[in-house]
């Protein structure tokens, strides 16, 4: 992850909007959200040209369990949205 985030994807933005939240349990709960991607790349100082990355959206679901006072993902899911 490192050498992603040295490099020009490090300009690559992902946001999350939580729709909802669902408790299946006081220690289990099930977070959906909307994940977009944009490319905030430019060229590069010796002027190459940079493809972008297409704009992208997908509903991404976690299952978070509480444990110890701390609440951990453990389970992440991603289903792009086309159209």
């Amino acid at each position: 992850m490192w050498q992603a985030l040295a490099s020009p994807l490090a300009d690559v933005v992902t946001t999350v909007e939580e729709e909802d939240i669902r408790f299946v349990r006081d220690d289990v709960a099930i977070v959906a959200s909307i994940k977009r991607v944009s490319d905030g790349r430019r060229p590069g100082d010796d002027g190459e040209a940079v493809a972008p990355l297409p704009a992208s959206a997908g509903r991404l679901t976690h299952v978070l369990v509480k444990e110890d006072g701390a609440w951990r993902i453990t389970s992440s899911q991603t289903t792009p949205i086309l159209g």
